[in-house]
């Protein structure tokens, strides 16, 4: 066993599930997802959304308010996983009811061999828990348990989830299912009926395969308010690992429940070997009566070979899930839409054990969402984009001109760079590219800080957000359309100047061009909105320095409000002799 503790508040071990399953005469597992290799798998992952109730007193439980909705949507989503056959599905703690498993029992659907299931389960009494146990335990199908925790005689409930997958018996070649249950070993302390009616678990599993392996443990929530650096050392962390962190949890924020990541993360470099997957419940669920404003299921992985590419993200983002790049540790970081969804992933394994040709982590793609259908009761495809910036652009269209931004479509990573540039946000020479974005870096409290994902409540992000894109609007509606507010040296932006951005991966230059004259000249147009001279002037600096390399980008025309509407622009005029192989009408160079 591997311990997990903290001073002595809390001591959690990890177990290798091998161990019991030899008790059983069984083989170890042999998992798809944790072989070392450069072959995808899929996820399926569902963010769950309901309504938990719970008890300390008299029955000691915590339950959907509404049992038969919840176990239809997830008699549904198992089968879902069955059909896909996905290498990996999962839900968040307390979601999955049991008489969902009894019917994935009583049906026998499982996971074929190579796959596992991960599913939270709702709380249950020990003895209902023996009960169920000692009814369904076959040749067909066993279970693997902490028998201190099942046969337990306290009246209090534990808080399980269950890793279904499939072995072989020792002594013959047979298949047979196994259902692994472990339980939640430090309670939340901020939850009454938690504190005094969870009966502590002893354990988490941890799965390997035989041979070269990727190591799987599970977090239940709370536990990893008990995880210590030292204890984390000592899991042997020059392996590999995919780490699973099931919550239902108000505050996804609070230091405590993401240090441990902060510590795995921050002793690699800007690659790494271990993945880690948080999956919450959605945003309107509600807990006791008391709602959430947070879903904050997000994947974390390192590398440095990330697609980064548009078409990735754009595609990422259109269907629920938004990349956004943690910087201070190296940490490619993908935050789920906040509502019920199922998502159903195609990503890298944790560690790739290959030549050096084919270790290409390239991060997580979406392949499809599954909305609830209320009227047919199934998981169905979900095709309609979740960019909330044109929704946020309407919302204000009646003061603003949004055009520019609506007209990109699904491009939300030119809507992105849009909005930076217009507001001066550009801070490094390749400013354009995610990783080096503005509006695509968090930091280690993990504020989602893009505009076009307006899920996130941190009230500063959301006011920046708005800030930011009124801006914008601005700009284009009371700044740009007044002739006198253009200085004689963009005097050919006066009549019809156009704000467009259509960037080309193969011209660079473009990615720092946001106005268009009449004559096709281009140029760089900025609106900082109310500061001081002295911020405006370093802006310019700044912004210059980035585009120094840029023979068009020499046209930046900085407004910003100081007592009035004032203006700030480069001294210089790039020369026809600077770049005279350029076409005379071009962003790379100015009228003559």
């Amino acid at each position: 066993m591997f311990n997990i503790s903290e001073g002595l508040l809390l001591i959690m071990n990890f177990k290798f599930i091998s161990e019991d399953l030899t008790e059983k005469g069984l083989n170890n597992c042999e998992l798809e997802v944790l072989v070392p290799n450069n072959h995808n798998y899929h996820i399926l992952a569902y963010q769950h959304k309901g309504d938990v109730e719970g008890d300390n007193q008299e029955e000691m439980y915590v339950r959907h308010v509404d049992q038969d909705l919840a176990t239809i949507k997830f008699n549904h989503f198992i089968s879902l996983a069955s059909e896909r056959n996905v290498e990996l599905a999962i839900s968040p703690e307390y979601s999955c009811p049991w008489a969902s498993i009894q019917n994935a029992i009583e049906k026998n659907i499982f996971p074929n061999f190579g796959k596992i299931w991960i599913l939270g389960c709702e709380s249950i009494m020990p003895s209902e828990l023996k009960e169920l146990i000692d009814e369904n335990n076959s040749d067909e199908l066993y279970f693997i348990y902490d028998t201190d925790i099942v046969e337990s005689e306290e009246q209090k409930f534990v808080d399980p989830l269950c890793y279904v997958f499939r072995t072989k018996p020792i002594d013959n070649n047979h298949e047979v299912t196994v259902i692994a249950i472990q339980f939640k070993t430090y309670p939340m302390g901020g939850i009454p009926f938690e504190q005094e009616g969870m009966l502590r678990g002893n354990y988490g599993y941890r799965f390997k395969n035989n041979g070269a392996s990727i190591n799987l443990i599970s977090i239940i929530c709370s536990d990893a308010l008990g995880i210590s650096e030292k204890d984390l050392t000592d899991l042997d962390l020059e392996q590999s690992f995919l780490i699973l962190h099931l919550q239902l949890n108000r505050n996804v924020r609070n230091y405590n429940f993401e240090r441990y990541r902060l510590f795995l993360f921050n002793r690699d470099g800007k690659d790494s070997n271990k993945d880690i997957l948080t999956l919450n419940w959605s945003r309107n669920s509600t807990i006791s009566g008391r709602s959430t404003s947070y879903g904050g299921s997000t994947y974390f992985m390192k590398s440095t070979k990330v697609n980064e590419e548009d078409t990735r993200i754009n595609n990422n983002d259109h269907k629920g899930v938004f990349y956004s790049y943690w910087e201070k540790a190296y940490v490619n970081t993908y935050f789920f839409d906040y509502d019920e969804y199922v998502f159903l992933l195609r990503t890298d394994k944790a560690s790739i054990q290959e030549p050096i040709e084919n270790k290409m982590k390239r991060g997580p793609e979406i392949i499809n969402r599954f909305k609830w259908n209320e009227n047919t009761n199934q998981w169905n495809v979900f095709n309609e984009p979740t960019c909330d910036l044109t929704k946020c652009c309407t919302e204000l269209e009646e003061r603003y001109d949004f055009n520019s931004i609506i007209g990109l479509g699904n491009n939300s990573v030119n809507m992105e760079r849009l909005i930076c540039l217009a507001n001066g946000n550009v801070y490094k020479k390749q400013w354009y590219k995610p990783k080096s974005n503005f509006n695509f870096l968090i930091d280690n409290g993990q504020v989602n800080n893009r505009v076009v994902f307006h899920h996130d409540p941190d009230t500063t992000a959301q006011q920046n957000k708005e800030i930011s894109i009124a801006r914008f609007g601005e700009m284009v509606t009371a700044v740009v359309s007044e002739p006198t507010n253009f200085p004689e040296r963009f005097a050919d932006l006066r009549n019809d100047c156009k704000i467009i951005y259509v960037p080309d991966p193969d011209n660079l230059d473009s990615y720092s061009i946001n106005a268009q004259s009449q004559e096709g000249v281009y140029s760089t147009l900025v609106y900082l909105g109310v500061c001081l001279e002295r911020q405006a002037e370093e802006k310019l600096k700044l912004i210059g320095n980035q585009f120094k390399e840029s023979q068009g980008a020499k046209r930046i025309l900085i407004w910003y409000n100081s007592i009035g509407l004032q203006q700030k622009f480069l001294p210089d005029e790039p020369s026809i002799s600077e770049n005279s192989s350029q076409n005379r009408v071009s962003y790379k160079r100015t009228k003559e």
